[in-house]
């Protein structure tokens, strides 16, 4: 049964209502990356919600040159499908997901502390040992 769109009527206090249904997707981003087919984070195709492109697989997505490609620049339902040739398990577009912003802090939280933990031996070990390391760059 379609519920994306479908009006529904229903009483409150003896008021009648009418309201229109509006489904959102909402996950962290391996399940709507799985959902949709994407390659996930670690692709070329970096984002689900934009058409944003890697250069080179091998860039950072912080110190980039983002290709845009031509045209509309924000993904829809029908553009994941024919880039994928995946047909999503739940179909509802990019444009009505909401990715779950603790799993988006909790991921950027993490990798901040591990760099800051690198940074923090590697400063440790030339300070009192006298041995120079270098950091690998993030």
């Amino acid at each position: 049964m379609e519920l994306q769109g479908k009006k529904v009527e229903f009483e409150v206090k003896g008021k009648r209502l009418q309201k229109t249904v509006r489904v959102f997707l909402g996950g962290d981003y391996q399940f709507l990356c799985t959902n949709f087919g994407h390659g996930g984070a670690s692709s070329t195709s970096f984002c689900l919600f934009c058409k944003a492109l890697l250069v080179n697989k091998a860039d950072c997505p912080a110190d980039l040159e983002i290709l845009w490609g031509e045209g509309e620049t924000v993904r829809t339902l029908g553009d994941l499908m024919a880039t994928y040739g995946v047909k999503p398990v739940f179909p509802i577009g990019p444009e009505m997901t909401v990715p779950l912003p603790l799993h988006i802090m909790l991921g950027l939280v993490m990798d901040y502390g591990d760099m800051f933990r690198e940074e923090v031996r590697v400063s440790l070990l030339s300070l009192f040992v006298g041995i120079e390391l270098k950091t690998t760059p993030h």
